[in-house]
């Protein structure tokens, strides 16, 4: 069921009247599982686009797998941003040039691989945007790895990592496993990494500058918008930094609590139901 709101395949974009810029999450925000943006959700971000909102897709994907929903959004005008590894790259989507770019130095990663070799979890590590490391015996990585874009080399020990740095590890397992990998690593002092949960079954370590909000942060330098300016739309701890620094946070209904607890407003319909669309008719399209 789509969101109900809409009676017409094409939405009246009108002068938004204070925010300048959208930023939205793409897995459980405008996709829900089935990967697929919901006609509703394409048509209401083309008409926020098209009367001068800047519509920046801000994910834990890599640039490879997320700029698929960037060609399909249509966001790729001349000063379009994406943000991929949860803030770790930002690109500009009309010359494909990389504006920002923060890796993790593999001294770094392979202590945290070595930590996580006492629990049950597979590790998959991302050195490049296309280029992935998985161990070659895993149980929670092979769903992952055939949708994830990138093209895996399975190795037996990551101490066979050949690069100086890479841009995140991701931590796959069951919910209960991860957050004892996340109680574990908070019990550490000045970890040189951040972590978060980007889904249900996976916990990520990336660089410390990294984030969503500090990616969201530098995008409204370049284009001259006050970050209060901006509206965010998240439903996972990985999209708490950039709920927290727009000027309006958005929790998707099928966002946990913790997620929620930081934003200003919940939406009233889910990512299947086309939340993301309630968002823009009620804050930008009105």
């Amino acid at each position: 069921m789509e969101h109900n709101s809409i009676h017409s395949n094409k939405i009246r974009a009108v002068n938004p009247i204070k925010y300048k810029l959208l930023a939205l999450d793409v897995d459980g925000t405008i996709v829900g599982n089935n990967m697929l943006i919901p006609k509703q959700n394409k048509l209401a971000i083309r008409a926020a686009a098209s009367c001068g909102i800047h519509v920046v897709l801000c994910s834990g994907r890599s640039y490879a797998s997320l700029r698929r929903f960037v060609d399909e959004l249509e966001l790729t005008a001349l000063n379009n941003y994406a943000v991929s590894f949860n803030g770790c790259v930002m690109h500009n989507t009309y010359t494909n040039e990389i504006i920002r770019n923060f890796k993790m130095p593999t001294a770094t990663a392979l202590q945290i691989l070595n930590q996580l070799k006492q629990f049950d979890v597979d590790p998959v590590v991302y050195w490049d945007i296309y280029g992935i490391y998985a161990n070659t015996n895993r149980k929670y990585a092979d769903i992952y790895l055939k949708t994830c874009g990138a093209t895996p080399t399975f190795i037996n020990n990551y101490a066979e990592i050949t690069q100086d740095a890479i841009y995140k590890i991701i931590a796959l397992g069951d919910n209960d496993t991860l957050k004892a990998v996340e109680r574990h690593f908070s019990q550490q002092i000045g970890n040189p990494f951040n972590m978060f949960f980007s889904g249900h079954y996976l916990f990520e370590f990336c660089n410390p500058i990294a984030s969503k909000g500090a990616a969201l942060s530098h995008i409204c330098s370049l284009l001259g918008i006050n970050i209060e300016e901006t509206i965010a739309v998240g439903d996972s701890d990985n999209d708490i930094s950039m709920i927290s620094s727009a000027g309006l946070g958005v929790a998707m209904q099928n966002a946990n609590d913790h997620v929620k607890s930081f934003a200003s407003y919940v939406t009233t319909n889910n990512c299947i139901n086309c939340g993301v669309t309630e968002v823009i008719e009620k804050f930008i399209l009105s």
